[in-house]
């Protein structure tokens, strides 16, 4: 929750390429929608179905999201893995754990569309924790997704931040998570309070499945339960027994064969 304030988060650079899971690869860069250079991967399915832009957590890269698009590749789609700003090889200082990442996502998919070589132009997002809250951000603001798949998504930062207190700390809400918040927010310039996904998640049109870790000690089933209820219709919502925060990949290879349609960009 410190990055809220500015802290640079740590780049983690190198280690592992799509090749090292038998994927054929570009290596892509495109512009946020506020102008800030992005690097990542396009990694083509044959006769693909759509694209699949899918986003990583606070303190991840895109380095972590190779397993989901190998799978996604399997079923057909091709995948857009990027460092959002302040993070791998993009350009940036800091996060605002999703508010102005939700720009990053909008580039991407501005980029996708732009490109004359992908026969189709339908696209979904798949979300990890911050990656999830920029998405839902994203997509009540552009209408380009199909479909969203969230994991580990936040109903608000405010409430987040004062878990984390608590469980680290033992620290209550207020002032603690509270003043973190608001001054997070004005360092930035933005209300740190109004990253609420559950607050826009009723302005999003597209389909939502929701995953949540059951054993998830950032985000809460309850918590995931409250941004379902909230989401427009059609939605679904799976809980993982024994999983942690964005955790979905601790499924088991079948249970992913069993919910492909929720997980990927509907045909029609």
């Amino acid at each position: 929750m410190v990055t809220v304030l500015g802290v640079n988060p740590e780049r983690k650079i190198g280690g592992k390429f799509p090749s090292d899971y038998g994927l054929k690869y570009e290596n892509v860069s495109f512009k946020s929608a506020d102008g800030l250079k992005l690097k990542g991967w396009f990694i083509k399915a044959q006769k693909p179905k759509g694209t699949i832009i899918i986003t990583h957590g606070w303190g991840g890269n895109k380095e972590g999201l190779l397993e989901y698009a190998k799978f996604l590749n399997k079923n057909g789609y091709n995948t857009l893995l990027f460092d959002f700003r302040g993070f791998g090889e993009s350009d940036g200082s800091y996060t605002t754990l999703g508010y102005y990442e939700r720009l990053d996502i909008i580039g991407a998919a501005d980029y996708i569309k732009a490109r004359k070589d992908i026969n189709t132009k339908k696209i979904g997002g798949y979300g990890f924790s911050m990656g999830a809250a920029a998405l839902i951000m994203a997509a009540k603001e552009n209408n380009s997704f199909r479909a969203i798949v969230t994991d580990g998504l936040y109903p608000t930062i405010h409430q987040n931040a004062a878990r984390r207190f608590k469980e680290v700390y033992g620290f209550p809400k207020f002032p603690f998570a509270t003043s973190l918040v608001f001054f997070g927010g004005l360092i930035h310039g933005f209300n740190a309070f109004d990253l609420t996904p559950i607050k826009y998640v009723d302005n999003v049109n597209s389909p939502i499945l929701f995953i949540q870790g059951a054993n998830d000690t950032q985000v809460s089933v309850d918590d995931a339960y409250s941004i379902y209820k909230k989401a427009n219709e059609p939605k679904d919502i799976l809980i993982i027994n024994n999983a942690l925060h964005s955790k979905s990949h601790q499924i088991a290879p079948e249970e992913y064969e069993r919910n492909e349609q929720a997980y990927c960009v509907p045909s029609h």
